[in-house]
């Protein structure tokens, strides 16, 4: 269907070199939010080696399961270039936090703004449950964030309620071992707020090149759609719609899914000139 569909369309190669330039930017931006995570901490940084790290975690992140062995690698090389360890895994962690605030963000605003233009798609295609799942799971991840910002100790009595609560069903078999974790995990995303609370420019750095990061991202599919000659779609909406995908992808990341809902969209929204 796929190449059947390119061989029809009126298609240029120029597009392709936008989105070259595109997927650049969004590399730059997020080495853009590590370098001025780590310049504070660390002032002999250099911005190439936050390039490299960046490349580095994108590499990793797409070849480890759920894009697992990202931040890993990426902590790993990061003491190569010099940075200590303390430093880097601030610097990682923060960048995180970060990243999950504003794709929650971008998450909601798709999920209000692109509705009424493919809802009714996706609940006929069978997607909607995913996109839900997709979009609470994130929504889940900043609760919990903001949980041990606010609540550090509730959020720790929380825990290790729901540790032994599953030791007594017997699905815990090592509680103290999950305590002890917990408790290390909890400490330090707290000691990185406290972090991002004391720098706010630093924040508001990281907040804008992580906005650009995902505008750059989610923007590659408008560019490729008007490469193919199509049109009657704004920018706009199609961010909604690859904020969609993403929001898909986070949960089940598997080809067939984004394939399925790109085809979707396409096939019901959009004509050829």
């Amino acid at each position: 269907l796929v190449l059947r569909s390119m061989a029809k369309a009126k298609y240029s190669a120029e597009p392709v070199g936008h989105c070259v330039v595109f997927m650049i930017g969004y590399w730059l931006s997020e080495a853009s939010t590590i370098h001025v995570m780590l310049k504070s901490m660390h002032p002999k940084m250099k911005f190439w080696n936050s390039w490299l790290t960046t490349i580095i975690g994108q590499y990793f992140n797409c070849i480890t399961p759920s894009s697992t062995g990202g931040q890993p690698m990426q902590a790993y090389y990061l003491v190569k270039f010099g940075v200590p360890l303390g430093c880097g895994i601030t610097a990682l962690l923060s960048r995180f936090i970060v990243y999950q605030f504003v794709l929650t963000g971008y998450s909601i605003f798709t999920l209000a703004v692109g509705y009424k233009h493919f809802g009714d798609d996706l609940q006929q295609k069978g997607l909607m449950p995913f996109v839900l799942i997709g979009f609470i799971i994130n929504t889940a991840v900043i609760v919990a964030l903001i949980a041990i910002a606010l609540f550090r100790k509730g959020t720790l009595k929380f825990a290790n309620w729901l540790i032994s609560l599953l030791t007594r069903m017997h699905i815990v078999k090592r509680p103290i071992k999950w305590r002890v974790y917990f408790t290390r995990e909890v400490n330090k995303f707290y000691n990185n707020f406290k972090y991002l609370k004391k720098n706010i420019p630093l924040l508001l750095k990281s907040v804008f090149f992580t906005f650009i990061q995902l505008t750059l991202f989610l923007s590659i599919s408008y560019v490729l759609y008007r490469g193919f000659g199509l049109e009657g779609t704004s920018l706009l909406q199609i961010i909604s719609y690859q904020a969609y995908v993403l929001m898909i992808s986070s949960f089940i990341p598997l080809p067939v899914f984004q394939a399925l809902f790109h085809i979707t969209v396409f096939q019901n929204r959009q004509r050829v000139r």
